[in-house]
């Protein structure tokens, strides 16, 4: 993902988690440092292919807009969630 997704646009992934693993797909949440020292979060989905497994961004926020990030359920472990951006 790295390799493929981030470095050709000069950004760094630091961490990213698995969101979801079904009939759906494979998405990811990543964060990742840009050039300018910046913090992007994007939501990527996994492609599988019989000829080259690929990587989408399907969304981008900079950490720096994000006001509040809300758990639905503070007593289980879930990535049900609600963002709210400036």
């Amino acid at each position: 993902m790295q390799k493929r997704l981030f470095r050709p646009d000069g950004h760094r992934l630091d961490e990213f988690i698995e969101l979801v693993y079904s009939t759906q797909g494979r998405y990811f949440l990543c964060v990742a440092v840009t050039k300018t020292q910046e913090v992007e979060i994007s939501l990527v989905k996994y492609i599988r292919s019989e000829v080259e497994d690929s990587y989408e961004k399907l969304q981008t926020w900079l950490l720096k807009d994000l006001v509040l990030l809300d758990g639905r359920e503070s007593d289980t472990v879930s990535m049900n969630c609600s963002w709210l951006l400036d």
